[in-house]
């Protein structure tokens, strides 16, 4: 079996040689006589030595000039030549338990991917709310956080990737497209609970100011209406504003100024499709 990691990455010159190291030293703390990996980094057209200093680390570096995190996950994932794919992001550092688990979830054979529940070494006390509900709504409907996916590579390919119409929350539309590919093979997604770990420093934008998607600048999230590209904050956002359905996440997302959502009945019928 071979596996291949694949980190995005956008200017993360401060976090890409530690992310590497975490891939490698998991790796290496679970040998198995049957296991080959690489680890590629995709590189989002940064403007920094993020490529460089992922090939000093020991990545194999693919570029992608089109700043979308969806077009840099599916740059790797296409040059990986892995039987097994995992994503992680760039400021998240791998463990050597959460490596484990993983594989012993392959070997078992019963899997088509998943991901993991999420933390950070260090959350303001609004983050450490939204990532408890987002770990109770990852293992409840089996949703991959962006910072920590896997899947086998047919799964990948037959499913067509990270959608690249989706600027947010693309994560969750490959869970879903990942669950039913599972279920037509009689497969399962699973949600690992040794978390991968996140930089604070990185995550706390995520509650506070961050850059969007496509790398542009965007305005503080507020707890009545997040405004940031944070699939979690929008995600616990739309739940309780009674509004269901990717389609109308992702519009939300795509728009420069994003309003407050008309009040509206709750819809059961795009609930139940958003959770399907």
């Amino acid at each position: 079996m071979k596996l291949s990691i694949v980190i995005p990455a956008f200017n993360e010159a401060k976090r890409i040689a530690a992310c590497v190291q975490s891939v490698l030293s998991a790796l290496q703390a679970n040998p198995r006589p049957d296991l080959a990996s690489e680890v590629i980094v995709a590189d989002n057209n940064s403007t920094d030595a993020t490529a460089e200093l992922a090939r000093r680390s020991g990545a194999v570096v693919v570029f992608e000039p089109v700043n979308q995190i969806s077009r840099a996950r599916n740059a790797g994932g296409k040059a990986a030549t892995g039987d097994w794919l995992l994503f992680i992001d760039a400021d998240s550092w791998l463990s050597a338990e959460t490596m484990a688990d993983m594989l012993r979830v392959i070997e078992n054979g019963q899997c088509a991917g998943g991901g993991c529940v999420v933390a950070m070494d260090q959350a303001p006390f609004l983050g450490r709310h939204l990532i408890r509900s987002w770990n109770w709504l990852a293992r409840a409907c089996k949703w991959a956080a962006g910072s920590f996916v896997f899947c086998r590579a047919q799964a990948f390919r037959d499913i067509g990737g990270f959608s690249q119409e989706l600027f947010a929350a693309e994560e969750i539309e490959f869970s879903r497209k990942l669950k039913r590919w599972a279920r037509a093979k009689g497969l399962k997604v699973v949600i690992l609970t040794p978390p991968t770990r996140t930089s604070a420093q990185a995550g706390s934008s995520t509650f506070t100011r961050k850059k969007n998607c496509c790398g542009t600048p965007s305005v503080p999230c507020s707890t009545a209406r997040p405004r940031c590209g944070s699939a979690i904050c929008w995600i616990i956002f739309m739940m309780a504003a009674g509004k269901g359905g990717m389609g109308e996440l992702n519009r939300l997302f795509r728009r420069a100024a994003m309003p407050p959502p008309t009040n509206s009945r709750r819809d059961p019928a795009a609930v139940y499709s958003f959770f399907k």
